[in-house]
């Protein structure tokens, strides 16, 4: 992991926390630097923010809901999708919202400057207003896409029907009872986050406590150890009934399923291995486990540098996330002996 962690920082991330936690104990690593700007290193207690984490958080509320018998993995949401501005063009169910196979539109670029957009991040009802009058894509063509859109929906609907804020519900369903006291919702503890920076004109920013969307108000922070034992917890079912959780692993033609990436187990010839791609503006990280949650891996890091005038993917963060995945990957594949 030291390699795998330096070969990143290389790649141009700043700072990387490794956690990995297997029955008989626990190892943790930082690298790199908390800030360009200060000589303070990273530390296993640093936190990041927790990007497209928050889909699989959010796919264990629904999900809670659907066995209270308050939702349905596949009832169509055409009226309750109406009552948050959303004209859908054919019945789109939860399993396709979770899935990211609703092909829903995704969020248009913010036409105010990017630093007016950072201090000033869209809330989930704001997300959903936009694409309120944009296209849909029936074509079927390309069922499968991540979009920031399909996770506030479900922000929403999960708000609505529990009567509560999202941080309340995700604190009720999963920070108190498995005890993630790293875990920050409301809240963004600048002394203790890594930070991620971006190109602006030209210039380097600091991307600190920044965003351009946030689902739960105030914000949101987390540790690379809260990010496995969470992962650790769900696919070892204390969070979820097991066919709840066998619906998140369930994936099709691509190879995620309901907030869950899967992977081969290399320890195993018929096994597999389920996480999550924590990208996040500034930062990307990924936690990955075992299918019964024994041995989990997270590394949470800053990204190399976006270019926030840039329109379109960025291959280079893409790249980097791919390489994290990689070493968590390879790591789960070593590290056979500690089941």
């Amino acid at each position: 992991m030291d390699r795998a962690a330096n070969l990143a920082l290389a790649a141009g991330g700043s700072a990387i926390v490794v956690h990995a936690q297997w029955p008989r104990g626990s190892w943790d690593q930082g690298y790199g630097l908390k800030a360009l700007d200060a000589s303070t290193p990273a530390r296993p207690e640093d936190v990041i923010l927790p990007g497209t984490l928050l889909d699989t958080w959010l796919a264990v509320a629904a999900l809670r809901l659907v066995e209270e018998g308050r939702l349905s993995l596949d009832e169509p949401l055409d009226q309750r999708l109406a009552a948050l501005g959303l004209a859908v063009p054919r019945p789109v169910t939860l399993r396709e919202l979770l899935g990211q196979t609703s092909e829903i539109p995704d969020l248009p670029r913010d036409p105010r400057p990017p630093a007016s957009a950072l201090d000033a991040p869209l809330a989930a009802a704001e997300v959903v207003r936009r694409i309120a009058g944009q296209p849909w894509d029936t074509s079927g063509l390309a069922p499968f896409s991540i979009t920031v859109t399909a996770p506030a929906v479900v922000a929403l609907l999960v708000q609505s029907l529990s009567g509560k804020p999202l941080r309340d519900v995700l604190d009720d369903d999963i920070l108190r009872p498995l005890h993630l006291t790293g875990t920050t919702l409301g809240g963004i503890p600048g002394d203790r986050l890594l930070h991620g920076y971006a190109w602006l004109d030209g210039q380097r920013v600091d991307l600190a406590g920044r965003e351009l969307v946030r689902l739960v108000t105030g914000g949101a922070t987390t540790t690379a150890q809260d990010m496995a034992t969470f992962l650790s917890a769900l696919l070892g079912g204390r969070l979820l009934r097991p066919s709840s959780v066998d619906a998140m692993k369930t994936v099709g033609l691509v190879p995620y399923g309901l907030g869950l990436w899967r992977a081969q187990d290399g320890c195993s010839l018929d096994g597999w291995l389920y996480g999550q791609r924590a990208d996040a503006l500034g930062y990307s990280s990924v936690v990955l486990g075992t299918a019964d949650g024994t041995r989990t891996v997270a590394i949470a890091a800053t990204s190399p540098l976006e270019d926030l005038n840039a329109v379109g993917p960025d291959n280079a963060k893409s790249l980097y996330s791919a390489q994290l995945w990689s070493a968590a990957k390879e790591f789960l594949d070593r590290t056979c002996v500690l089941s």
